[in-house]
């Protein structure tokens, strides 16, 4: 099996935030996106068609 990443996060900034803001933080948007159109990052898992379920954990 491979992974492939097709569309990564986009970078941006990092930003101090007050503790009464919460964890919060907002979406996390794809390299491609803009004003007019949002994507996400994506994968995809290639040759491996004996696994029947794959589970993403996001921390």
């Amino acid at each position: 099996p491979k992974l492939v990443i097709t569309e990564q996060p986009k970078q941006r900034g990092m930003r101090f935030r007050y503790e009464c803001e919460g964890r919060s933080a907002g979406s996390i948007l794809g390299e491609s996106s803009t004003d007019a159109s949002k994507t996400l990052p994506a994968i995809e898992l290639r040759n491996c068609h004996t696994i029947p379920e794959v589970k993403v954990t996001a921390c």
